[in-house]
């Protein structure tokens, strides 16, 4: 929540994160078209009017590949009454002696010096001021008087609230400082008095804006001149590292573009999906954008390329345009920025048309984006039944790995897709299939905790004791790792050796012992795992619970057997590393289950010492 009403400034997101194994996509398919606030009549007469928001389509925002919020020049909230007037009628009644707050909130919870900021009126905003009114006092909608003062261009009560100490600085809920409600509004005068006071140019919201996107996005050279002249960063990054620049292109405001080339911005700057500026203006149609920034230094963009075209059309859908396109001779496997073919978009978007459109013009189904995956890759990620079914009837291989060898079950294993398990192994995906690091997706599926999906690949004969390459772990040291009781149940019923060491001779008993996971441990030790069992340095389970202070494991390693005086190989006793670890609950559980204070380490000193 921002000042006034929500200032919406950030993205959805829509893209692969990190390495890209089953991170999914934030995938909605339609516009959420408005967003409409009133604020309603209070008692002393404060009446909103409505501030609409309006979502744009992917890529019909300053951004490709994300959803963002249009954002509005000002919100402009009129207060219907006269503030000192009121207050004063409110006053002449109040007992005497009784003391009147200049801070105290007034409808919506706005202290008076917030109303008359924002409704401009400067003889009160003074008379306030000099009554104590505090001007860095944030109101119930976390704002300060200079931020309505700000947004609505009130300048001279801007300036009586800088000279009485106001701080240009404050940001609200939204992390936005007054600045860019002056910006956002070019409001020139504004941004030199709030800059002049201190003001932080450079200063960002929660994602990632400065005052210099907000200002080129709606096209105002003459707040930019001004922002860079204070030493706004003209390559400032947003969340999505979206720079000023691509701002003044999405609308084409060529008089912003050269006044941000000017002062330095980077017409070759990409976001976080590879898209420059010029990527942005071709998207809306912009050719005369284009060509300023192609004259400016930016690489150069066709709109009538017909890959960019094609890949346009399949983004939004259109099969129409699609049929169209590839009638005319379109490649069908045409590569994007991100060597993404049209079937990648189409398979991430779920259009079924549109893939078996691109499959009857021949686009390849094997096909690869520069993670190495496939369109069965992304649509597996997406979860999009109806365009895996597609693919996987026209051939797309379940098996097909990405550049870490991973399958499409393990993008579902990793997603949590339990409902796409099945029609992948139906398929005949192997539910044994190893990534480059050995790992299957019954690895995965236990280490992040999925009943369902370790359950279907159990039944689909994922082996229970498949050791990866990189550390030799099993599907059981991976469950216990994370402490996931349940799944770990299953791995054992399954046949799962609780006893299985690592490239390290760790066995699960040892990583539930260190972490305390006390359910995991009676599990384990039920299924015949040994609770006195030595790794390289011959420390037990006894040995790392001690040491981490896992009171209710020890119980439970006592009760299974554990020795509580077997000794590592400095001849340590787990009563030594609790004494080691000032682990009181520990001492005295380990001394009632029998553990000896008399024995002698290499030293010759006893636990107490």
């Amino acid at each position: 929540m921002g000042c006034f009403l929500p200032r919406i400034r950030g993205a959805f997101r829509r893209g692969r994160a990190g390495d890209r194994v089953g991170r999914g996509y934030l995938a909605p398919k339609k516009l959420v078209r408005k967003f409409a606030g009133r604020l309603i009549e209070d008692r002393i007469g404060i009446a909103g009017e409505y501030a609409r928001l309006a979502w744009r389509r992917r890529r019909s925002s300053p951004g490709a590949g994300k959803i963002r919020a249009i954002s509005f020049t000002q919100l402009t909230i009129r207060w219907e009454f006269d503030m000192l007037n009121d207050d004063s009628k409110e006053n002449d009644d109040a007992p005497n002696g009784a003391e009147s707050d200049s801070n105290a909130g007034l409808g919506e919870n706005e202290p008076p010096l917030h109303l008359a900021a924002e409704k401009g009126d400067i003889e009160s905003v003074k008379t306030l001021l000099e009554a104590g009114a505090d001007p860095n006092a944030i109101s119930g909608k976390g704002c300060v008087p200079l931020h309505y003062a700000a947004c609505e261009g009130h300048i001279a009560v801007a300036r009586a609230l800088l000279e009485a100490g106001a701080d240009p600085n404050v940001k609200d809920e939204s992390q936005s400082v007054s600045l860019h409600f002056a910006a956002e509004g070019g409001q020139v005068d504004m941004v030199e008095a709030l800059l002049q006071a201190g003001a932080d140019p450079n200063s960002a919201s929660n994602d990632g804006t400065t005052s210099l996107h907000d200002a080129a996005r709606e096209g105002y050279t003459e707040v930019i001149d001004a922002l860079l002249k204070a030493g706004a960063d003209p390559n400032a990054r947003a969340i999505d590292l979206m720079t000023p620049l691509h701002f003044a292109a999405q609308d084409g405001h060529i008089a912003a573009i050269n006044a941000l080339v000017t002062g330095g911005a980077d017409p070759k700057a990409k976001d976080d999906e590879g898209l420059t500026p010029s990527h942005i203006a071709a998207e809306k149609g912009l050719a005369d954008t284009i060509d300023v920034l192609t004259n400016l230094g930016a690489y150069p963009v066709r709109i009538d390329d017909e890959s960019f075209t094609l890949h346009r059309a399949v983004q939004e859908g259109d099969v129409d345009s699609v049929d169209a396109l590839l009638e005319a001779g379109s490649d069908p496997n045409a590569k994007s920025h991100d060597d993404s073919a049209p079937l990648h978009t189409a398979a991430e978007e779920g259009e079924v048309d549109v893939i078996d459109a691109l499959i009857k013009a021949g686009a390849n189904l094997k096909a690869k984006d520069k993670d190495g995956y496939s369109p069965l890759h992304v649509a597996t990620s997406t979860a999009e039944f109806p365009a895996m079914k597609a693919l996987l009837e026209a051939g797309a291989d379940p098996n097909a790995r990405d550049d870490n060898g991973r399958a499409s079950l393990h993008v579902a294993a990793y997603a949590g897709h339990f409902f796409v398990i099945g029609i992948l192994l139906e398929a005949g995906a192997d539910p044994n299939a190893k990534d480059n690091y050995g790992q299957t997706p019954l690895h995965t599926a236990a280490h992040e905790g999925n009943f369902v999906i370790v359950r279907e690949l159990i039944e689909a004969g994922a082996d229970p004791n498949a050791k990866d390459e990189s550390r030799g772990v099993t599907p059981l040291h991976s469950a216990t790792i994370e402490g996931h009781a349940e799944v770990i149940a299953k791995l054992l019923d399954a046949g799962a050796d609780p006893n299985s060491m690592d490239d390290s001779g760790l066995m699960p008993l040892h990583f539930a012992s260190h972490e305390g996971y006390a359910e995991a441990v009676d599990l384990l030790v039920k299924a015949g795992a040994n609770p006195n069992a030595r790794v390289l340095d011959w420390m037990t389970p006894l040995h790392f619970a001690a040491r981490q202070g896992q009171v209710d494991t020890i119980g439970v390693l006592v009760k299974a057997g554990a020795d509580p005086n077997v000794a590592n190989d400095q001849e340590l006793t787990p009563l030594h590393l609790a004494f080691q670890e000032n682990q009181s609950e520990v001492i005295e559980a380990l001394c009632s289950a029998g553990a000896d204070m008399t024995v002698l380490t290499d030293d010759g000193s006893v636990p107490l010492h």
